[in-house]
């Protein structure tokens, strides 16, 4: 199955769940504060840019998702370790970007489930040719960041649905082609949204 195809049978699953998760949101009260360990992970969409001295490239879209371990300072905010990724393949070049670092999520209101988020760390560009028999590889590292939002659809006292969209970039990158320096920089950024599933 293509990642577009089941991008899109996960979206609309997500819909048909979404109003019986806001149900039963309004059937459990009270909410409990955030307290503890949370882990989380969600599947979508995204469009991914390339930039460097010289090259104009056009944005591409792809599959994408996150992993995500975490732990409650208060109850409004929540401080994680997360890993982003978004991948594409085609004619033969498997094109992916990643990020990896800390966040820091805070919700306005403790008793709700709207967040923002920002976080830093590393970010890293993979082209791999896979049509010739070295299978040639373009590799590119540097400064991560990232902001976004979501909202926590509690289904249960411990689980919630989070739709999600955030926005990643990357600078100061070093490119290397098949670990060779090439002495330039290749920097990227997407846009992702899709569905969280989190257990808090």
């Amino acid at each position: 199955m293509r990642a577009t195809n089941f991008i899109r049978i996960f979206a609309a699953v997500s819909l048909l769940v979404a109003p019986a998760a806001l149900h039963a949101q309004r059937r459990i009260a009270p909410i409990p504060a955030r307290d503890g360990f949370s882990f989380g992970l969600g599947l979508g969409a995204g469009s991914n840019g390339y930039s460097c001295t010289g090259c104009a490239t056009e944005r591409r879209s792809g599959g994408s998702g996150y992993l995500s371990i975490g732990y409650a300072m208060s109850p409004s905010m929540l401080v994680a370790g997360e890993v982003n990724g978004w991948s594409r393949e085609q004619n033969g070049t498997r094109f992916t970007t990643a990020f990896v670092g800390p966040t820091a999520q805070w919700y306005p209101n403790a008793d709700a489930g709207f967040f923002l988020k920002g976080g830093a760390g590393l970010g890293s560009v993979q082209l791999k040719d896979n049509t010739t028999l070295s299978q040639d590889e373009l590799l590119s590292r540097g400064f991560g960041y990232q902001v976004g939002t979501g909202y926590d659809v509690r289904v249960t006292q411990s689980f919630s649905l989070t739709p999600y969209v955030g926005y990643m970039g990357m600078a100061g990158s070093n490119v290397r082609v098949n670990g060779q320096n090439m002495n330039e920089k290749l920097d990227a950024n997407f846009v992702h949204y899709g569905i969280g599933l989190t257990w808090h």
